[in-house]
């Protein structure tokens, strides 16, 4: 029987230390003896009142996402620990941050992270019976977006939310299985700022969905009537929170006052948050909205900024030219262009609010089938008894008609991930200068029959960065691309490199299979290493950031909780700059058992040998 509040408690508890052990490198391990066998407890020292956490960890990561497990204890000098609830233990960490970080937001942090605990005993009280849902190999894409239910295992506050009604989270979020319809407003042309890389401008896509939507026969109001038919009028959705927050904005009332803005309401379809809240989809529709959400989720504001239109259509002119390079040399991976966008106004500088950018939806109709978010497999399940998490469940299969352990389908698994992921954006930003913000958030995957990772999908306009010494090849391909927001000094361009793509989204998947207890983290850290030491050996800008990686003795990595901390809105910072820290780089590490590991690697290589074979005899 799962009990939401003590797995929320658990979840939220685990995440904070996790976070707090990495970002200030504090804390002392031992292991202690008793009944159940070897345990490894944390002792946390509270300089700031003299007291120290203890925790015991079911689970302790080479790479930093240690399991703790409940209570959370207090211990005073060398007195017996005593349990605590969480609020204290969280209280007592955040009080701890303070007394060493001058202008923190202590109480706000606090009240997010309780807030956040809060919500995923919600939700996860809300899914408890779609169990076999939420962890099935053949999820589809939508169920998939829908199926975060405890969110980025390396931030403080995963479920935090500002901006919504709390009577209404139900419909807004993923994690309920929320939906809505969307609010219209018809625009006169002369308000209508819009533009297009595609054949059909963002009004008419607009347009031609809602009237595709309508039910034969369905009533409108007057004046969506007379507005639909008007072709001096254009449409501009809205997310139902915006909608309410615009009506009682100056300009949005000024127009109207004019009859240059007529609010229609809710019609139409019903949309699906995916896992951003703000992006939604209708599963059968070739497009999806991103929509301008003045809602506070996790660190940012979910506006949508006047330069990212702009940016987000740079960044799909780019993506169409890189096609036909990708098609040659990796036909595996897919960039989701954002290729068109509409708001109101013509300030150059300020937001009206109406900002909406329409994503391409390639995974519509039967194209969504076991296409899967890639940080659902990080996710673990919502009871340790009855269920098992998305990867195990796809390992299971996998190894179930392979006929061979799970352990081996996992490091092929893996293997194949890393083709389709890794390599395609190390070639990338070898060939054009262009990292990617690839998170696990911002990654889709579709598997193929046999449940191995088949194509990798990159999805996020605002995640471009393009280094500096490499501009003149971009120039080539879209004009005035170096004049653009998105290039940055090669260093800058490289940290975030690093820390999107090996911090956490290869080390969180790494520590995903250790959790799970599928394989040791270290046995894939060497895969890892292994396929950096290919890609160094082979000449080109990539080969020198792939021995920087396996060689500096410590990794950069966004610290979600400091950033949290200072309350720092890093959409709204120069260069969308959050706090960054340094933690020690598990991929140049003495990995222990390494004769161990490589004697296991000798054990399995003719397994796959044969399966290599096997797989060519089908061919």
């Amino acid at each position: 029987m799962v009990n939401p509040k003590q797995v929320a408690e658990r979840a939220a508890v685990t995440s904070f230390l996790n976070c707090y052990l990495r970002e200030t490198g504090e804390g002392q391990w031992h292991v202690r003896k008793g009944s159940e066998g070897e345990m490894n407890v944390l002792r946390l020292p509270l300089s700031a009142t003299q007291l120290a956490l203890v925790a015991t960890a079911h689970y302790k990561s080479p790479t930093g996402r240690h399991l703790f497990q409940l209570p959370i204890c207090l211990q005073s000098g060398s007195g017996e620990p005593a349990p605590i609830g969480i609020a204290t233990a969280v209280s007592l960490l955040a009080d701890e941050l303070g007394s060493k970080h001058e202008g923190s937001e202590t109480k706000e942090l606090l009240l997010r992270a309780l807030q956040s605990c809060n919500l995923l005993e919600a939700f996860l009280s809300m899914r408890s019976g779609d169990i076999p849902e939420l962890y099935s190999p053949s999820l589809t894409f939508l169920k998939s977006e829908q199926s975060l239910l405890f969110g980025h295992v390396f931030h403080p506050t995963p479920k935090s939310r500002q901006g919504f009604p709390e009577w209404r989270q139900h419909l807004y979020s993923p994690e309920t299985k929320g939906s809505f319809q969307l609010h219209y407003f018809a625009a006169h042309h002369s308000l209508v700022e819009e533009d297009s890389v595609w054949r059909a401008g963002a009004t008419e896509i607009i347009k031609r969905e809602l009237l595709e939507s309508l039910a034969p026969g369905e009533a409108l109001s007057s004046a969506a009537a007379e507005a639909i038919h008007d072709p001096s009028y254009k449409w501009i959705p809205v997310h139902p929170v915006q909608g309410e927050e615009l009506l009682h904005d100056g300009h949005v009332q000024s127009w109207m006052r004019q009859g240059k803005l007529i609010y229609i309401g809710a019609i139409g379809r019903m949309y699906y948050p995916t896992s951003s809240i703000r992006t939604v989809c209708e599963p059968d529709s070739d497009y999806m909205y991103k929509l301008s959400l003045r809602a506070k989720i996790t660190n940012s504001m979910r506006v949508n900024k006047r330069h990212e239109l702009f940016g987000a259509l740079e960044a799909a002119r780019l993506a169409g030219k890189l096609e036909p390079w990708l098609r040659d040399h990796c036909p595996g991976f897919h960039i989701v262009k954002d290729g068109a966008y509409v708001t109101l106004g013509h300030s150059d500088t300020e937001e009206s609010g109406f900002e909406l950018i329409i994503r391409e939806n390639p995974f519509a109709g039967p194209q969504g089938e076991k296409v899967l978010l890639a940080a659902a497999f990080t996710q673990e399940a919502i009871s340790s008894s009855g269920s098992q998490p998305l990867l195990v469940n796809i390992l299971r299969e996998a190894a179930g008609r392979e006929g061979c352990s799970v352990a081996q389908a996992g490091l092929a698994w893996f293997r194949a991930y890393l083709a389709i992921s890794l390599r395609p954006m190390m070639m990338m930003y070898a060939k054009y200068g262009i990292a990617l913000e690839a998170h696990l958030q911002n990654s889709v995957v579709k598997l193929g029959a046999n449940g191995y990772p088949e194509h990798f999908y990159y999805r996020d306009s605002q995640g471009y960065y393009y280094a500096r010494s490499r501009v003149g090849y971009l120039e080539e391909l879209v004009p005035g691309i170096g004049s653009g927001p998105n290039v940055y000094d090669d260093e800058l361009a490289e940290e975030r490199f690093g820390y999107y793509l090996i911090v956490n989204h290869m080390l969180g998947l790494i520590q995903s299979f250790g959790v799970f207890g599928l394989l040791d983290e270290r046995v894939l850290l060497m895969e890892l290493r292994d396929e950096l030491e290919s890609l160094a050996a082979v000449p080109g800008a990539h080969s020198r950031l792939a021995r920087d990686w396996l060689t500096r003795r410590t990794l950069r990595f966004k610290a979600n909780l400091l950033t949290r901390l200072y309350d720092v809105d890093e959409l709204e910072t120069e260069l969308e700059q959050a706090v960054y820290a340094e933690m020690d780089n598990p991929l140049c590490a003495a990995l222990p058992d390494r004769e161990a590991i490589r004697k296991a690697r000798l054990v399995t290589a003719i397994w796959r040998r044969e399966r290599t074979a096997q797989q060519s005899s089908h061919a």
